[in-house]
């Protein structure tokens, strides 16, 4: 009984308060905007670091510079043998480097830049062939042929495109260098010994009876593609194939022992240009 009694009172006590709540003027709450992020300009200066794999295949070929003495050896035919033939040269090893650019975007899809990069390398190919110099004591020799990139460099233009706002997709080309080493060793397996005054040698077994190597400063081209993702305003990551052609190689191979009183025999190995294919990922930081 006493429920029934209490439960129009609780009723009225709720619209009471109801009423009273209406009529304070209580504050209301402010909605929050979310954060405005900042629109990725791509236009500036950028520094970057990089690294990646590289790979490259050539071959050389063998000339005697004596046509009275090693190129009888060389080329087959002066002791009844066969030709050396022309060793594959297959390389490959790391790379890395730094690089520094500037960017124009165009406008919201197109964006065009410059950039220079300078790269430390690990990418040595060598090749071997061996032939038969005489058929009557069937005796042979072999060439070792061995190429390095040490290092190398671009300076290249790019032309992109921006699917969205943050991906840039893009291709470059230009100028590239580099340094590249080459060495060539004639290795006997028999005694062989053959006078000329101007051009002899003196090959012991298992000697080293010809070498020569050279250095040089190679001047090229380079063409590429790749992907660049803005992670911050500031900061990227790409990922880039490049391929990078320094020229081919010419190297003097002499004699090392030849008789007294001879000029050293000689020959050349003439090594193809192998361009260079690089992928490579990398960060850039944009100022």
């Amino acid at each position: 009984m006493k429920h029934l009694l209490a439960a129009p009172l609780l009723l009225a006590m709720a619209a009471t308060g109801a009423a009273f709540a209406a009529d304070l003027d209580l504050p209301r709450a402010v909605p929050v905007k979310a954060p405005v992020v900042p629109a990725i300009d791509w236009t500036g200066f950028h520094l970057g670091a990089h690294g990646g794999w590289g790979w490259s295949k050539t071959d050389a070929a063998f000339v005697g510079t004596d046509p009275a003495g090693v190129a009888g050896l060389i080329l087959g035919g002066a002791f009844g043998g066969d030709p050396a033939g022309s060793p594959g040269l297959a390389a490959d090893g790391a790379t890395a480097g730094v690089g520094i650019g500037y960017d124009w975007q165009i406008d919201r899809r197109w964006l065009v830049g410059l950039s220079a990069d300078i790269s430390w390398s690990d990418i040595t190919g060598s090749g071997d062939t061996t032939f038969l110099v005489t058929r009557s004591f069937t005796r042979w020799m072999s060439i070792a042929t061995r190429r390095d990139v040490d290092w190398y460099g671009t300076v290249m233009a790019r032309l992109g495109v921006l699917p969205t706002e943050r991906l840039l997709v893009y291709g470059t080309g230009g100028f590239a260098y580099g340094r590249v080493s080459s060495a060539v060793e004639l290795t006997s397996a028999m005694d062989l010994r053959f006078n000329n005054p101007n051009g002899g040698f003196d090959c012991t077994f298992g000697g080293a009876c010809f070498a020569g190597s050279s250095a040089r400063i190679g001047l090229g081209w380079a063409a590429g593609a790749g992907v660049e993702y803005a992670l911050t305003t500031h900061l990227t990551v790409r990922g880039e194939y490049l391929h990078v052609d320094l020229g081919g190689d010419s190297v003097d191979v002499a004699a090392t022992t030849p008789p007294a009183g001879n000029r050293p025999a000689s020959f050349t190995a003439a090594i193809g240009h192998g361009g260079l294919d690089i992928l490579r990922a990398g960060v850039r930081y944009r100022f």
